[in-house]
């Protein structure tokens, strides 16, 4: 329904607007209670206009006068609320008005910032989270399998590593193990042990390795080249390792390593 506001304006009444709302009528002395001088006001025979350029209301928004009027505690008469619509104002009244619809709204910096706060949480705990699946696939997996892995020795001249559990051909051949060279075992099938030797992994023939106190007790009994190739085949040798453990015999070896393996230098 439309307002007629010149109606009410005969009467001695006032109509502002806030916030796009037109309110009225309304008395002078009520106008002053709720108003200030930017609040757009209309009268009779006036344009909408800011109170303090109306040359009615003008004087009440100077400051010597506001300092010569006590404070009251006045309450406001009871006003009639009414939407503004564009049958109220336009488009004769209130034609080069501006309301708040009109213009862009701000954005809410509070809101973007902490929207902004959770994006970067997000990305930080999906970088680190992505960290630890590399990191525990590409270095602590490694780390455990090799710290758990049985250290044993290679006691053939020359060792053959493959990548496939299988003898006498050359096409699988990854390496080759020296003499003395430490090997780490994962795991054992009898014939064949799958290891790694000198940074490969592979699988070596199981009955040319050693632990590593046999190893040394056997390296005592052939302490060089000599005499290890004076006794040729591997049953030999690992005979004279179990004769000599089972009567702890003990050929030369270093004390150093005495103390390493046995704990104690033996004589």
């Amino acid at each position: 329904m439309a307002l007629n506001i010149n109606k009410g304006s005969k009467l001695g009444k006032y109509f502002y607007q806030k916030d796009t709302i037109t309110y009225g009528p309304i008395t002078v002395d009520e106008l002053l209670e709720v108003v200030d001088g930017n609040t757009l006001v209309y009268y009779e025979g006036i344009s909408w206009a800011k109170a303090k350029d109306v040359p009615e209301l003008s004087k009440f928004f100077r400051t010597e006068y506001k300092e010569s009027i006590p404070k009251t505690q006045n309450t406001p008469a009871q006003k009639t609320v009414i939407p503004q619509s564009r049958n109220v104002i336009e488009p004769k009244v209130a034609s080069n008005l501006t309301t708040v619809s009109d213009t862009k709204k701000v954005p809410n910096d509070a809101h973007s910032k902490s929207s902004n706060a959770k994006k970067i949480v997000t990305a930080l705990a999906l970088l680190i989270l992505a960290s630890g699946i590399i990191g525990y696939f590409v270095w602590y997996k490694p780390y455990i399998k090799n710290k758990n892995a049985t250290r044993m020795y290679s006691f053939a001249s020359s060792l053959a590593l493959r990548s496939t559990p299988v003898s006498g051909v050359d096409y699988n051949a990854v390496g080759n193990i020296l003499y003395g060279t430490e090997i780490l075992v994962y795991s054992n099938t009898g014939e064949w042990s799958v290891c790694k030797a000198n940074n490969i992994e592979g699988y070596t023939a199981s009955k040319y390795i050693l632990s590593k106190q046999d190893f040394h007790i056997l390296n005592g009994i052939f302490p060089d080249a000599v005499s290890r190739d004076a006794v040729a085949t591997t049953k030999c040798k690992k005979a004279l390792l179990d004769y000599f453990n089972s009567r702890s015999f003990m050929g030369k070896i270093d004390e150093q390593v005495q103390l390493e393996i046995f704990d104690s230098v033996l004589h």
